[in-house]
């Protein structure tokens, strides 16, 4: 390289790392020696790997999202990658929605890459199913009268009945037994947290 003589590099084949102009010095057995053509290497600059951050928590409810972003440098591309497979191009944030492990590509003008240092762990908990509300009497009644609203019971659930966007202290059970006028909802709960309201 550059017409110095590189330590070890002794055999028919050589590994280059570095730039700089390459030859061969062939030497036979009666001491005589040749030299090849010169090959010139050019290793451009990988960008450096970046450091993913996150704006909020990784594990949500469905229909929420986190953000993914990296410091932005215009004379990079980028390429998200979830679960190794592509869903976001060219930017340096991501919103990301689904479950799975996110990491990040970036490439410069040389076409040299880096991959992110970390990966990020998403984890997008399910929505309890919408229940179906059983309706038990008729909707308009007199004072002194009620009304029972229903779902179908499930253990592992925790329900909270509403009346006009108001939370009803102690209607926390599968059914409730309404005596006033209202627009009455309910919220069910499951064991990651997440919830979903009748309609």
């Amino acid at each position: 390289n550059k017409g110095n003589y590189m330590s070890g590099a002794t055999a028919n084949s050589y590994t280059a790392t570095d730039s700089g102009r390459y030859l061969l010095n062939i030497t036979n057995i009666d001491g005589c020696s040749s030299q090849t053509q010169e090959v010139i290497v050019n290793v451009a600059p990988s960008p450096p790997a970046p450091l993913i951050s996150t704006s909020s928590p990784t594990t949500f409810c469905e229909g929420d999202s986190v953000v993914l972003s990296v410091t932005n440098n215009p004379a990079y591309t980028y390429q998200w990658k979830l679960n190794g497979g592509v869903v976001g191009l060219n930017q340096s944030s991501l919103y990301a929605k689904s479950s799975g492990t996110y990491s990040l590509e970036l490439t410069n003008s040389s076409d040299c890459r880096a991959v992110s240092s970390n990966t990020i762990l998403v984890t997008s908990n399910p929505k309890p199913a919408i229940p179906s509300v059983t309706v038990n009497g008729a909707t308009d009644f007199c004072t002194g009268s009620n009304l029972v609203l229903s779902v179908t019971n499930k253990p592992e659930y925790v329900y909270q009945w509403m009346n006009s966007g108001n939370y009803i202290s102690g209607a926390t059970t599968y059914s409730f037994t309404a005596t006033n006028t209202g627009k009455y909802v309910l919220m069910v709960t499951n064991a990651d947290g997440c919830s979903s309201m009748t309609q």
